[in-house]
């Protein structure tokens, strides 16, 4: 039998407490970093930044971060099947 939990570990630990669950002390090895997303809207194109709404050659629907706490960064209205949003 396999059972999958997706709970942070220390509820994880909390949960199965009275399981039997033999390994349960390697519930507590891994270390889990938060993840935050934050989503950034306007009510028209021309209000957001420059940088999104740029005529340059190159054009760019998401941008993938080095060195920093932020991985990615999407403008969602420009996804495929997804320009009927407003812009974000």
């Amino acid at each position: 039998d396999w059972v999958i939990c997706t709970a942070p570990n220390a509820q994880a630990l909390e949960w199965m407490a009275d399981s039997g669950f033999t390994r349960q002390a390697d519930i507590t090895k891994p270390k889990m970093q938060a993840c935050y997303t934050l989503m950034l809207g306007w009510d028209e194109v021309p209000q957001l930044p420059a940088i999104f709404t740029s005529q340059a050659s190159v054009r760019w629907d998401v941008a993938y971060v080095n060195n920093s706490p932020l991985d990615r960064i999407f403008i969602e209205h420009q996804k495929p099947a997804h320009s009927a949003l407003l812009p974000s």
